[in-house]
């Protein structure tokens, strides 16, 4: 229970206090439901990209065993750039999250029509490490906000919106009270006047 005093106003106040902490919870409970929905999604988009990604990791390891003869050095030399991501910020149920725009660079020129394969087959598995990487990135940015909203969800349910049930119970009980009291008072007051 809340410590307050047993008054109409208080009454009044806790009434209006109980409405906005059953919508805010309503609120609340609607946007965990969301969250959970998208986490969910999320998680089939990884495992979906994860297995792309053992599929193409499979596949440059076989371009790399048919080059495995050939010089890779040269390989290194004209294959390898430097290459640069570039990522943009989403807003997600007001979460900023992160949005994959595109990689900037590319692959060496390649010597050979071996090298452009395994050149191919890299890229796109480099592509989908990152995909991965950004998926795994807003998985953990919905899990803490979801963590959050879960606190906040049963923090309401399960003490605030009992605690101020409580209390106006108790001011009724009391008003309740005092009004009796005061009927009392009246009845005895009237029975001396008449007497």
């Amino acid at each position: 229970m809340l410590r307050v005093n047993p008054t109409r106003m208080e009454l009044l106040r806790l009434k209006r206090r109980l409405i906005v902490a059953v919508r805010g919870h309503k609120l609340l409970k609607d946007k965990q439901d969301e969250l959970m929905k998208n986490f969910f999604n999320i998680l089939d988009e990884i495992k979906g990209v994860v297995d792309e990604i053992i599929k193409l990791r499979d596949e440059v390891y076989k371009a790399y065993f048919i080059l495995k003869g050939w010089n890779l050095n040269i390989l290194k030399s004209f294959y390898f750039k430097e290459r640069s991501i570039e990522i943009e910020k989403g807003i997600l149920y007001s979460l900023r999250i992160p949005v994959f725009k595109e990689v900037k660079g590319e692959f060496g020129e390649s010597l050979d029509s071996f090298y452009e394969l395994l050149k191919n087959k890299t890229q796109s598995f480099l592509d989908k490490l990152i995909e991965f990487g950004i998926k795994l990135k807003i998985l953990k940015i919905l899990s803490k906000e979801l963590a959050s909203t879960r606190r906040r969800v049963n923090a309401l349910e399960y003490i605030l919106i009992p605690e101020i049930k409580d209390t106006i119970k108790y001011i009724y009980m009391k008003l309740e009270e005092m009004e009796r009291g005061n009927l009392t008072r009246l009845m005895r007051v009237k029975e001396k006047v008449r007497k």
